[in-house]
Formats: C-alpha cells, structure tokens, sequence
C-alpha cells in the first residue's frame, strides 16, 4: 500500500491512506513506547523494593555494630578498672615488700648483735680437761 501511494496515486483516497498509515506508525510507536514504559516501570518498581530492602538491611548492619561497640566500650572500661586495681594492689605489695624487707634487715641485725653478746669469749671459756686426763 505505502509502495501505492509512493508509486503516484493521487487524490483523496490517497491522502486518507497516508494519514491512515501515519496514524497507524504513530500507533505502533505509542504502543512500543508504552510498553517501553510498562518495562521501565516495573524495573523501577523492582529497583526501589530492592532499595528499600538494602535500606533495612543497611540499617539493621548499623544497629548490629553500634550494639558491638557499646559491648566493647563496656569490655574496655571494666579492662581499664581491672588494671587500675591490679597496678594499685602491685603498688601496695611493693611498699610492704620494702617494709618487710627493712624489718627483715633490722632483725638480722639485732639477731646478730644479741648473738655476739651471748657468745662466749675465751677468757669466759671454762678449761676443758682432754679424755684421760685425771682432773685436780
């Protein structure tokens, strides 16, 4: 038909056989294009359910890790507290370590004074007689 009309006929029915065959082509186009839409559409539709669930997801990650974090936030600080009286306790075993060790140093000295007291010199020695030595 289009050959026809390209071919030479002319007249009114000719001209309602192109406005019938432009309206036809514009038909077939808005129907492609709708159908193009229709695709879009749903791709759309599709790519913002699929938005919305990484969103939830996303949001869910977060939550996850700001939990974890509070717990390693609580973990740090009993740590923290746990070191502090272990340094604490390690600074009083010193000191009374040190004590101990300065009253361990005078009693060895004092047990080594009264020692030497107690010792006999040899003018405080009694004579000892030898085995089979009759005595006076």
């Amino acid at each position: 038909m289009a050959a026809a009309i390209a071919g030479g006929w002319q007249g009114p029915a000719s001209d309602a056989a192109g406005r019938f065959i432009t309206a036809l082509a514009a038909s077939r186009s808005r129907d492609a294009a709708e159908q193009q839409a229709a695709v879009l559409a749903a791709k759309l539709e599709g790519a913002t359910a699929n938005l919305a669930q990484q969103t939830e997801a996303h949001a869910e990650a977060r939550k996850l890790v700001a939990q974890e974090a509070h717990r390693a936030a609580e973990r740090m600080a009993q740590a923290q507290a746990e070191r502090d009286e272990a340094r604490k306790l390690a600074a009083e075993a010193r000191e009374q370590t040190a004590r101990l060790a300065g009253q361990f140093s005078a009693n060895q000295e004092q047990t080594a004074a009264l020692l030497a007291r107690l010792a006999p010199t040899a003018e405080d020695k009694p004579a000892t007689r030898k085995k089979g030595t009759p005595t006076e």
